[in-house]
C-alpha cells in the first residue's frame, strides 16, 4: 500500500520522510517499516506516523 511515513527519534524529533509502497508491522519494541528501494529491501525500526493514501 502506498503510505507517506514519519520516521522520528526517541526524543520526538523528525528524522526522515518517505512515500512509498510499503508494509507496517507492529513489534513489542515499535513499529517496523518495510520498503524496496531499487530492487532492494529495507527495515526500519522505529516510531513512526503513517498517512495511508
Amino acid at each position: 500500500m502506498e503510505r507517506v511515513v514519519k520516521v522520528y527519534s526517541t526524543n520526538a524529533r523528525s528524522l526522515n520522510s518517505m512515500k512509498e509502497k510499503m508494509d507496517i508491522q507492529d513489534t513489542e519494541y515499535g513499529s517496523k517499516v518495510l520498503f524496496d528501494l531499487d530492487g532492494k529491501w529495507f527495515v526500519i525500526y522505529a516510531t513512526v506516523v503513517t498517512e495511508e493514501k
